[in-house]
Order: structure tokens, then C-alpha cells, then sequence
């Protein structure tokens, strides 16, 4: 079982300790989540490592033309000696209305297709692409310096997304919401329809799991790492984007309280009421979506969980979301180098 790293609010200069770090300990990957700057986090990240994967986890495929992605990619590539991953995602409709400042609609398809173009750049080869949204006739001159071309993952939620990334991807970045029932009833079928149409198996696929994590150094501390995770929980399952995911896996009545906590202040995260949040989440939910525990617990679960569902966990050390953003980045600077530490080894 391979064995990588989220990172998530930690953005500064101790993001590059903690890449030292995990490249250290062994670490097969780090992902970077993030938005439009994760290229440039990726080539610090590549130059202060030796051995280390250093992925997208994601960036957004609407934000770039496919040239873009396909020149920044293949540069990453040059620079670390093929250790870089293209992680990319279509986000949602509320994140695009953000980022693009504007209404978008069949993001799937979009994706689709500016994944299509870029891997057809970044192969290095004159092609011809007619879409529906991206059109592209000609070479890829600007690819050059002798790199193999960089794996190309895709994440997502819901069904399509799902297939897409069978038929056109390398890998898949699992939504730390996931259960293993989703895993097994959705994910995986849909993944494997999309491997099937587009003639591979999934011995030409990588399934990268990424639960949300929680380390204790003693029992003492259980209780309130519990009550990070149900925060954190909670704050993912404010977007409306994943009501029919909570209705899947039976939580309408917790999805119910909290779209209605999250109402009270329109919406707006940074005025969320996170106790009223964390009450609306139960420990089964904590069991089933997290890993809390000391070292050893955390492994025995992780392998548990998805020792027959996944080729590589990528750990997400949980932020807390209600705490102001400077104390969100020591927060889970802090515990990232706890994990890291706690399990240096794991995947031997």
C-alpha cells in the first residue's frame, strides 16, 4: 500500500518543512489542495525534495486553458525528474461562481474534454480534438526537454465524474467524504464502466483514497480530536453539492440540521456556529468517514478500511475550520508533523 500525504491549509514556508519531511520518512506522495496556485506550491515542493511524488490534489481543470495546464505540467516534470501528477477536478457550481465569476454548466463534460486536450499536448504529438466546448488542431511544439509525459488523475462525487475519470484518467483522488460503502456500491462500478469502455482494467488505474486523520498521542486527547473531526465533518456537508451522498448513506436527518445551521448566517463559513455544527454529527458518522486514534489504531484501521479498495492512502491531517486561518495553518502544521512522524514506515 502506497502511502502519501494531504496538505491542506499549511501554505507558507512550513509547507516546504513539511515536505522535507515526509520525503524523509518515506512518504510516496504529497498532494497539494488548493486552487490556481498549486503549480506554483508544486514546483517549491519538487525542488526541495529528492524522492517524493508531489501531486495536484486537485487543481481546477475550468481554471486554465488546456495549453496552460499542459506547459506548467510538463515543466514540473523537467524540473523534478517525472515526480510530478496532474490531479485535476471539475468543482462544483458554487466554487466556479467563485473562481470564474460567473455561471457554468455541464462542468463534467468541460473537464472531460480540457483533460482530453491537455493529455493530447503534453503527449508530445501533432492531434486534432473536436468537442463540444474545446477544440484544439495541431502540434505541441512547445513540449519538449525529453520528460515522460505526467499521470493524469481526476477526482469528483457524483456518477459522471466517476466515469470520466475511468475512461480518460490514470488514477482517482477519492473525496475524503467517502465510505467504504460508497467505495464499493458507487465508486468502483462506475470506475470500472469508464476503464471497461475505454478498453483498460484496473491494473492501469490508481485508486488514492484520502481519509480524513487524526492522530493522538495518548487516549486522553480522543475526546476533543472527535470533536474536530465532527466540525470538520459538518463543514464539508454544508455544500448542497453532496446532499444526495448524505441521503446514500442514511444521514437526511444530519444533513437536515446542518443545512439548517448553516443557513442561520446565509452560508457564509466564516460566521458558522461550530458547536451548533459538530452537535449535528454523530460518532458513527466520525467511525465511518475518519481515522482517530493513536499510530497503531490509525493504521489497523486504514488497512482495515481500504486495504482491498485503494493502491494509496493519502492521509489528511484534519484542519479545523473554526479557527481563524493563521491558527488553522499551526494547527495542522503541528499535527502533519505528529503524523509524519507516527507513521514513518507504515507502508513497509
Amino acid at each position: 500500500m502506497r502511502m502519501g500525504i494531504q496538505v491542506m491549509q499549511v501554505r507558507d514556508e512550513r509547507a516546504i518543512e513539511l515536505a522535507q519531511a515526509a520525503d524523509a520518512a518515506g512518504f510516496d506522495a504529497l498532494w497539494l489542495a488548493g486552487g490556481g496556485d498549486n503549480y506554483i506550491k508544486a514546483a517549491l515542493m519538487l525542488h526541495s525534495t529528492k524522492d517524493i511524488t508531489v501531486g495536484t490534489s486537485i487543481i481546477g481543470a475550468l481554471l486554465m486553458s488546456p495549453v496552460a495546464h499542459a506547459n506548467m505540467a510538463n515543466y514540473l516534470q523537467l524540473i523534478s525528474g517525472n515526480r510530478f501528477i496532474l490531479g485535476f477536478g471539475s468543482q462544483t457550481k458554487g466554487q466556479l461562481r467563485l473562481d470564474l465569476g460567473r455561471e457554468v454548466d455541464k462542468i463534467a463534460k468541460r473537464a472531460k474534454e480540457i483533460i482530453e486536450v491537455t493529455r493530447g499536448i503534453l503527449s508530445g504529438q501533432g492531434f486534432e480534438y473536436q468537442g463540444e466546448f474545446e477544440q484544439f488542431t495541431g502540434g505541441a511544439r512547445r513540449i519538449r526537454g525529453g520528460t515522460v509525459p505526467p499521470a493524469i488523475y481526476h477526482s469528483g462525487v457524483g456518477p459522471i465524474n466517476l466515469l470520466y475519470a475511468g475512461m480518460v484518467t490514470d488514477g482517482f483522488l477519492a473525496h475524503p467524504i467517502f465510505t467504504r460503502k460508497y467505495y464499493q456500491d458507487v465508486v468502483w462500478p462506475r470506475i470500472d464502466e469508464g476503464l471497461r469502455r475505454a478498453g483498460k482494467t484496473r491494473a492501469d488505474f490508481e485508486m488514492v483514497a484520502m481519509p480524513m486523520t487524526l492522530i493522538a498521542e495518548n487516549e486522553s486527547e480522543m475526546p476533543e480530536l472527535i470533536s474536530a473531526a465532527k466540525r470538520n465533518i459538518a463543514f464539508y456537508f454544508t455544500t448542497r453539492a453532496y446532499g444526495d451522498f448524505q441521503d446514500f448513506n442514511g444521514w437526511s436527518k444530519q444533513r437536515e440540521a446542518i443545512w439548517e445551521v448553516a443557513a442561520r448566517v446565509g452560508r457564509d463559513a466564516r460566521r458558522f456556529d461550530y458547536n451548533a455544527l459538530e452537535a449535528c454529527v454523530t460518532d458513527d458518522m466520525v467511525d465511518e468517514l475518519c481515522l482517530v486514534g493513536t499510530a497503531e489504531q490509525v493504521r489497523t484501521k486504514a488497512m482495515a478500511r481500504f486495504g482491498d479498495i485503494a493502491d494509496q492512502i493519502d492521509f489528511y491531517p484534519m484542519h479545523d475550520g473554526s479557527q481563524p486561518p493563521d491558527h488553522a495553518q499551526a494547527h495542522e502544521f503541528m499535527h502533519s508533523m505528529r503524523f509524519i512522524k507516527a507513521l514513518k514506515g507504515f507502508n513497509k
